[in-house]
């Protein structure tokens, strides 16, 4: 949605008074259209047009009976004027446009572990009521992505755990189970569920720090008595399958519907609470655009009762 032109002058005077006004009576060289256009009184025009050519030193105007000229002075500063005060408007035009409800800006980022299809649809369904809304996306992990929620770089964020950091609020979307993926040579390949004790003594192929999935793939080791032996990290959910395919070591990872490595088993847990709840989170600290709340309310009503993204 474009501004009008009265709005832009009006916002471009709040931000850039005094080239503003000098800008606007170059224009139309009349202090009486100018004042009008300006929404200002002449008189206050005419002294703000005084103070100008008194800070600067120069003459800007001369008076020609009831009109007035620009002088060389006026005509230099004239130019260079209208170059800072066009880029001012184009600045001010897409501030309004990113946080209009139609064809708003939303900076959603996710993380790298969802399946391949979960944000898609998402963003497919929301945007058969708003096809005009504009997205930048990024994918992360869950620290990552809340520190840019927290200085502002990302407006919203799909995080797993929910974050306990005070500065934002998260909301449960669903939940998913944590699986181990062993290679299908594996000894416990055939098992219809694993308890984690079975492994203690096996390699791991976890995520990096800060990920949410290494965070809960730590807890469960943790809870099932040993701390897994770190064989390789990784920020890609794909590359630890292709790892645990290669023979490396096995690994716990959400389940996902898109199985591309054949050479792995996923098993079940028999720990009850193994388990990646996914959270939408977003700032507690300043107010939200237009665009965001509504993609925000739209992902939310998606999910409500949800268990699977996919229900």
């Amino acid at each position: 949605m474009t501004a009008p032109k009265s709005e832009l002058l009006r916002l471009r005077h709040i931000l850039c008074p005094q080239l503003s006004e000098f800008v606007e009576i170059a224009r139309v060289e009349n202090l009486t259209s100018a004042a009008r256009s300006l929404g200002v009184q002449q008189p206050t025009l005419s002294r703000s047009l005084a103070r100008l050519q008194r800070q600067l030193g120069v003459p800007l105007f001369v008076r020609q009976g009831r009109s007035i000229r620009l002088t060389k002075q006026g005509r230099s500063l004239l130019a260079c004027g209208e170059r800072t005060l066009a880029t001012l408007e184009t600045g001010i035009m897409e501030l309004i446009a990113d946080d209009d409800p139609v064809i708003g800006l939303v900076r959603f980022n996710f993380l790298r572990s969802f399946r391949a299809r979960a944000v898609p649809d998402i963003l497919k369904g929301f945007r058969r009521d708003h096809p005009g809304v504009r997205f930048s996306l990024g994918q992360g992990s869950t620290d990552s992505i809340v520190a840019a929620i927290t200085e502002d770089r990302v407006d919203i964020g799909i995080v797993a755990p929910p974050s306990v950091d005070h500065r934002v609020t998260s909301v449960q979307l669903w939940s998913e189970p944590m699986e181990l993926v062993v290679p299908s040579s594996h000894r416990l390949a055939d098992a219809t569920e694993v308890d984690l004790t079975d492994v203690a003594d096996d390699e791991f192929i976890v995520l990096q720090q800060g990920y949410g999935t290494r965070t809960l793939a730590d807890l469960l080791c943790t809870r099932a008595g040993f701390s897994p032996r770190v064989a390789f990290e990784t920020e890609d959910v794909t590359l630890a399958r292709g790892l645990v395919e290669a023979g490396f070591g096995v690994a716990l990872l959400p389940s996902i519907e898109e199985e591309t490595h054949k050479g792995v088993v996923a098993l079940r847990l028999v720990d009850p609470k193994a388990s990646r709840k996914v959270s939408l989170t977003w700032t507690s600290e300043r107010p939200l655009g237009e665009a965001v709340v509504t993609f925000r309310n739209f992902v939310i009503q998606l999910f409500s009762g949800a268990s699977d993204p996919n229900t």
